[in-house]
């Protein structure tokens, strides 16, 4: 045997290589190390093309709904290469054979398809893993998907097109295809309605109205093959409709776990948390005292008036029932400010806001450095403009 090492011990009880345990460089990574407010993981790996062999490094970042990744850490939209739905889907150590520094492991779907990634270290591979499985667990309760045909959105506003639908707590999004690295549309179910209407030719057909602008609601058009089907779209539609907030209490221990994990042949471990989320109430019996939300602040890029300037970066912040913005966090200087009393507003792609203040009904155009920020943004005002109304 080797000095200093119990190589041969390990073989013989476990038949792995030396290397893999005793002999494996300590890596201190943990999950949450790199992820930001409203996000539940964060780190680098490498993630194999669908169409050849090519190995990409991409940053992954795990939200409320999905795993997104982007081309470097900067969460910005122009970065981000695609998405990838957890709910309902495995992740395991992967049929190929590791080696020292690439731990291979995928992600299976049965509808949308297998995805293969490696890590640098055994450790990040562990975390990644434990934590897909206890968010694909929860989330999959409060998940409907299935083939709709949409209408809109090619080359006339009255035409159809089928397109792959899924609805993950407050979150629709709509895909070409199943297994497409990125979506064609999202929105975000906070406020909206629906309601079942009929159009000729075209069976089982609901509308979904998102949240108003200076515009008006903007509509969304599906019909379904039957109708059970519209139903279970509808009912989740209604039901993430009345989420104002999630809060994913997914690992106590933060994801940092290194225990062994589950291979193929074993089921996936017991849930560490659950999913809490805010609705807002309906019974008019029962009288309850909200609470008042959180005092977000941050920069986002809002739309001068002049059509000369674009976008300026401005910090944000929620004061006295107002959006308030200032030039920088160093100032007090305040730009402008925006009544949330009796406003409105909306998401558009992943990271325009558009705001429609109550008072004025003058519509402002923001812009989040990511995805993610959008939503936090978007679901704290929501909060705050819900919450004007019943004080």
């Amino acid at each position: 045997m080797i000095a200093g090492c119990c190589g041969c011990l390990i073989r013989s009880c476990c038949g792995l290589s030396c290397y893999e345990f005793c002999c494996e460089t300590r890596d201190n990574w943990k999950i949450t190390d790199e992820m930001l407010p409203g996000e539940y993981g964060a780190g680098f790996l490498y993630k194999k093309a669908k169409s050849n062999m090519v190995w990409s490094k991409r940053f992954f970042v795990l939200t409320s709904t999905k795993l997104l990744y982007y081309q470097t850490n900067d969460r910005a939209e122009a970065n981000l290469k695609g998405e990838i739905v957890i709910a309902g889907a495995k992740a395991s150590i992967s049929s190929r054979q590791s080696s020292r520094k690439h731990y291979y492991f995928q992600i299976d779907h049965n509808v949308c398809g297998t995805r293969e990634f490696y890590a640098k270290s055994r450790n990040k591979m562990n975390q990644w893993i434990n934590k897909i499985n206890d968010m694909s667990a929860e989330l999959s309760k409060n998940t409907v998907y299935g083939n709709l045909s949409k209408q809109g959105g090619g080359l006339t506003k009255t035409g159809w097109n089928s397109r792959w639908c899924i609805i993950v707590l407050n979150q629709f999004d709509y895909f070409e295809k199943a297994n497409d690295n990125q979506s064609k549309g999202s929105i975000n179910l906070t406020g909206t309605t629906v309601k079942d209407i009929t159009i000729k030719g075209m069976p089982f057909c609901f509308e979904l109205s998102a949240s108003t602008s200076k515009k008006g609601s903007k509509k969304y058009v599906f019909s379904t093959v039957d109708d059970n089907e519209k139903k279970k779209f509808m009912n989740a539609i209604t039901t993430g409709a009345a989420i104002t907030s999630i809060k994913l209490n997914i690992g106590l221990d933060n994801g940092a776990s290194t225990s062994p994990i589950h291979d193929n042949k074993s089921p996936p471990s017991s849930n560490k948390g659950s999913i809490e989320m805010k609705e807002m109430g309906k019974d008019e019996n029962i009288i309850i005292k909200p609470k008042m939300p959180i005092q977000k602040t941050g920069y986002l890029e809002k739309k001068s008036p002049s059509m000369f300037k674009g976008f300026q970066r401005r910090h944000f912040r929620i004061v006295d029932k107002e959006l308030v913005y200032c030039d920088n966090d160093t100032t007090n200087e305040v730009k402008g400010r925006i009544s949330l009393a009796k406003s409105s507003i909306e998401l558009y792609g992943k990271t325009d806001i558009v705001m429609t203040c109550g008072t004025t009904s003058r519509p402002y155009h923001l812009r989040a450095s990511s995805y993610v920020e959008a939503q936090n943004w978007h679901n704290v005002i929501n909060e705050w403009i819900s919450y004007l109304e019943k004080v």
